[in-house]
């Protein structure tokens, strides 16, 4: 296959993600961003981010952000086939960092969280979550490091600040649920714990976040004493 027609396929790859994305977030009063699902406003680096491609974001959802890496890889595409090498490859070079900044890190918690509590979603969330993985192991955001000192400033990991107590409200302690419907005990955290070091085993191309992942979810263990 070749570059265009890789890219080509990569398109209709994130389209699917878009609509997905889209038919899960439908009636939602907030539709889920990486703000809502981490804290962190990503508007400044989005901005950087879209003003050479002239490409408008209605919102920061996941369905917005696909159909901007959906974008990026049709321009890949065309440029490939207009002999225009240093356009695809920053296409290709700019959706790279888009999947790995800006938005593996929080869609794939929150769908599995989602997928978890909300079961009927389950065969749509997981259908976006293995195309999402797919991608981080083609395009390798966020391999393993053999070592992560001076890569992160203090007191941050590759998700971003690690938190300093247990919250259950947020995924930042490594916990499957944003929103908790119940009384919280340890075994959520157990689960996710094997869960991210599950995918992180299966998927290299961005295992260090599922390692840091599995990292809060086992110290958050400790504040049950285990």
């Amino acid at each position: 296959m070749s570059a265009a027609d890789s890219a080509r396929a990569e398109t209709d790859q994130w389209a699917f993600i878009a609509d997905l994305a889209q038919l899960l977030t439908q009636g939602d009063d907030v539709v889920p961003t990486e703000l809502t699902i981490t804290g962190f406003d990503p508007s400044q680096d989005l901005d950087r981010r879209i003003r050479p491609w002239s490409h408008p974001l209605p919102d920061h959802s996941l369905a917005s952000l696909a159909r901007f890496a959906a974008g990026l890889a049709q321009a890949e595409a065309d440029a490939w086939e207009g002999d225009d090498r240093s356009v695809a490859t920053r296409a290709l070079e700019d959706r790279r960092f888009l999947l790995g900044d800006r938005i593996v890190h929080w869609t794939v918690p929150w769908l599995v969280s989602l997928g978890v509590a909300e079961p009927a979603s389950g065969p749509e969330t997981l259908a976006v979550v293995e195309r999402l993985l797919d991608f981080g192991d083609q395009h390798r955001p966020a391999p393993a490091l053999t070592g992560s000192e001076g890569l992160f400033p203090p007191g941050c990991d590759s998700i971003g600040e690690i938190p300093s107590r247990l919250d259950v409200t947020t995924f930042a302690n490594g916990w499957l649920f944003a929103n908790p419907r119940s009384e919280v005990g340890p075994e959520p955290f157990t689960a996710a714990a094997a869960l991210w070091t599950e995918l992180a085993d299966s998927h290299p191309g961005t295992a260090q976040l599922w390692q840091d992942m599995a990292t809060r979810a086992e110290t958050a263990l400790l504040f049950f004493g285990s």
